[in-house]
């Protein structure tokens, strides 16, 4: 039950008794982010920090298609040491080929961009060099 202020409490007196009593019972002992610094303190004011902070919380990408492919791709070729097994990068590289090819048929709403499938053989080449060396 939500406890009501008295007549003669201020609201600020109110809500400091609120706070104080959440506390002795200890509501605010684990809460996220406790003893740590508070993050991007020293940076520049950003009026839209919380919009930026929720794209990337939720992963939120605003390129458009072709340019995000082509991002995938980059990211792909940095980042073949990640993969284990020959058929679970042969398995991403056919989803980057898949979302070419679409691309390719989709109306264009970005840029114009060169975006050419990912040769198969020629990365699965590089990954096995990487296992060697």
């Amino acid at each position: 039950m939500q406890e009501k202020k008295a007549a003669h409490e201020s609201y600020e007196a109110f809500a400091d008794r609120l706070i104080r009593e959440a506390e002795t019972r200890g509501e605010f002992a684990n809460l996220p982010g406790f003893g740590k610094p508070i993050p991007n303190l020293d940076k520049p004011r950003d009026e839209n920090w919380w919009i930026k902070d929720k794209l990337k919380r939720e992963n939120f990408n605003l390129l458009p298609e072709r340019l995000q492919v082509k991002l995938e791709i980059e990211k792909l070729l940095d980042s073949l040491d990640a993969f284990s097994s020959e058929s679970q990068l042969r398995g991403r590289i056919g989803q980057l080929n898949q979302k070419v090819r679409e691309a390719h048929f989709s109306a264009a709403d970005g840029p114009a961009t060169l975006l050419t499938e990912v040769d198969e053989e020629n990365v699965v080449a590089q990954w096995r060099a990487r296992l060697v060396t």
